[in-house]
């Protein structure tokens, strides 16, 4: 799992209280729901991960965890969008997220094993079958990774071309741990591609920067009192 049991809930925990935060601190900004709502999937799936090693029923953790981390980037791309008032029906971001949760809910097996040690959680099942490459895996990268790059280009020309600058500030800081939570994850299992199927163990150790960069982000508006 994440670092280690005890570690694991703690930085759940650690993101659940800068989810709680920031609804307190950023009173005026409409985008505290969006934040805090990613910050509180992290810590749940930070919860997974350890109720999976922790517990008897790996395959009901294993598909939470899953349902969990799918809908992180369309949950960013409806932020994103949403503070840029771009007019997009925000149904279509979850659109792929909600098939491949139906798909897993209603395969039989979704899940296939799984092992934990000291760093991360070792889980395959029908959209991480490591060594094998599907035709579902293939699907679900694709989903997952060209919507992650897709939210990262719509912050740098929103941060560049907004007229507001608050919000222009806000899309820089959201952009810096976006890069550092994703690029670290890819180039580890670039470099060894037997680590793909514990990609979601490893995007939760980095992305446990994105509470760190909220909590610097309050602190520091709040002085500015742009909240």
């Amino acid at each position: 799992m994440c670092f280690s049991p005890s570690i694991s809930l703690g930085t759940a925990l650690f993101e659940f209280l800068t989810a709680a935060f920031v609804l307190m601190k950023m009173r005026r900004r409409p985008e505290k729901y969006f934040i805090a709502l990613f910050l509180t999937l992290l810590g749940a799936y930070q919860l997974t991960e350890y109720s999976f090693c922790a517990s008897g029923n790996k395959p009901f953790w294993a598909i939470g965890g899953f349902l969990v981390y799918t809908f992180l980037p369309p949950l960013g791309l409806h932020f994103i969008t949403k503070s840029a008032r771009i007019k997009v029906n925000p149904i279509l971001w979850y659109l792929p997220a909600i098939g491949f949760s139906i798909l897993a809910l209603t395969a039989s097996p979704f899940f296939y094993d799984g092992s934990c040690n000291r760093v991360f959680v070792f889980i395959r099942h029908i959209f991480f079958p490591w060594p094998e490459l599907t035709s579902s895996s293939g699907a679900y990268w694709f989903y997952y990774l060209s919507y992650v790059f897709l939210a990262a280009l719509l912050l740098v020309i929103f941060a560049i071309k907004d007229k507001e600058k608050d919000k222009r500030y806000l899309y820089w800081q959201l952009l810096s741990p976006t890069i550092l939570a994703i690029v670290p994850a890819l180039i580890l299992f670039g470099l060894a591609p037997s680590l793909r199927m514990v990609f979601p163990s490893m995007y939760c150790l980095f992305a446990a920067v994105y509470a760190v960069f909220v909590l610097w982000l309050v602190h520091k508006e709040s002085k500015r009192k742009a909240f």
